[in-house]
């Protein structure tokens, strides 16, 4: 069974407009940390877990905002398909930039705590095969203006710490939608510049790919569903409905896919 940890913020946490009404998937599971079970993969996914005093939330890993949806599902349907039964683990939050999710701060040690735990899980019931770590993340730093070597180098060094500590085969990259330049709510910078610091994420996360095997570029998609307002949550800028998670979960599922077939 291969074990897929879906993290970022919360684009890859889930803030949809609602909670769709939908079935568990069949194959895939859920691993829950509080129980320390596999449960049957449905809406809404992740748990509430950890207190980190700097966040708004006070939260360090996240369930599904207000237990609506998420890409994991959607995912996890496609990949069953192709693979057969599926674990996924969800550790994401919202409003995260990526340096919070850095080696040994208190989030990264969760998600690692959590993982880990899910693994052994997995282990102890069914054969273990890939473990793949899937990163939809980014939209924070453009806000803050992280610059595009600084996120590179935050990127990899999460991803070789994840290796270290999980012993994933691929990190692959969900490429970061628009949603700096989308919000009016943000008056300033003017809009040219919003661009250019999205920019400086985008090159990135496509200098990583390039750069480092270990990464792959799961999809590109977010781009033409940012620029849709039918797949876009109405209530948050920036943010995917149910519909643009479904495409968005089944493109970033074909990309891993097909870019494993023969591992």
């Amino acid at each position: 069974m291969d074990v897929i940890i879906f993290s970022g913020q919360s684009n890859m946490q889930g803030e949809t407009e609602a909670r769709p009404a939908a079935a568990p998937i069949e194959g895939a599971y859920e691993y829950v940390f509080r129980g320390n079970s596999l449960e049957p993969l449905c809406h809404p996914v992740g748990e509430n877990l950890g207190c980190d005093e700097t966040h708004h939330s006070r939260l360090l890993l996240g369930q599904a905002h207000c237990k609506r949806g998420s890409l994991v599902p959607a995912f996890c349907r496609e990949y069953v398909k192709a693979r057969g039964e599926t674990a996924a683990i969800h550790a994401a939050l919202g409003s995260t930039v990526i340096e919070q999710w850095q080696p040994r701060r208190d989030r990264y040690n969760l998600l690692v705590e959590k993982c880990k735990a899910g693994i052994e899980l997995v282990s102890s019931s069914h054969t273990l095969g890939n473990i793949y770590f899937v990163w939809l993340q980014g939209e924070s730093d453009g806000i803050i203006h992280t610059s595009k070597q600084s996120y590179l180098e935050q990127l990899i060094c999460l991803k070789n710490a994840l290796k270290r500590d999980l012993g994933i085969k691929y990190f692959g990259i969900i490429k970061v939608g628009r949603f700096y330049s989308l919000d009016s709510g943000f008056k300033a910078p003017p809009l040219e510049e919003r661009r250019r610091y999205e920019e400086a994420i985008l090159e990135a996360q496509e200098q990583a790919v390039k750069d480092d095997r270990d990464f792959l570029m799961l999809t590109r998609i977010t781009e033409k569903l940012t620029e849709s307002p039918e797949y876009l949550n109405p209530f948050v800028p920036g943010h995917y409905n149910n519909a643009g998670m479904e495409i968005l979960g089944k493109a970033a599922a074909e990309g891993l896919i097909s870019q494993t077939q023969n591992q």
